[in-house]
């Protein structure tokens, strides 16, 4: 177990350079959580200085307060609940709030989709990049700000090589 001012993880085996002020956690998944939400990956890095959490091996991730994120100037902000995300790796940051997700990015919330190869958010440019291959699925929101019922507009659906969304 790992807990520091930035960040709380657990894995089933650990190891810690104290000096260098590193962690790396292993397990079924290990997991760590912290201001933007929770990483699920076979191993986890930690670095306390960046304020870095790397996961690799497969990366499942929970994105709390999407308005208040780098999502927040894109459909996926919409809605409630939290964005997920899977990645064949992953990097969250608190300060500067950022992530990178990379290789085969899967994130939705509700029905809203976005599939890439390199997913990018920035929240001090309020900017969210989506790179290579990449698809979007949005769900129209109806005239109260809600998801439109069954007889509403037909899905939208983008593709394209690079979208970047503006807060």
């Amino acid at each position: 177990v790992l807990e520091d001012d930035r960040v709380e993880a657990e894995g089933d085996r650990g190891v810690f350079q104290v000096m260098e002020g590193q962690a790396e956690l292993q397990g079924n998944p290990a997991v760590a959580t912290g201001e933007q939400g929770v990483m699920e990956a076979p191993r986890i890095q930690y670095t306390r200085d960046s304020g870095i959490v790397q996961g690799s091996g497969g990366v499942r991730a929970r994105i709390d307060e999407a308005r208040d994120s780098p999502l927040g100037g894109s459909p996926l902000a919409r809605g409630e609940g939290p964005v997920m995300v899977e990645a064949e790796q992953g990097y969250l940051r608190d300060e500067p709030r950022t992530f990178l997700f990379v290789g085969n990015v899967r994130a939705w919330r509700g029905d809203d989709l976005l599939v890439t190869e390199e997913l990018r958010g920035d929240e001090a440019e309020d900017r969210l990049t989506a790179t290579g291959g990449v698809r979007t699925l949005w769900h129209p929101e109806d005239e109260e700000g809600g998801a439109g019922g069954p007889d509403e507009e037909a899905p939208i659906e983008v593709t394209s090589d690079e979208m970047v969304y503006r807060q």
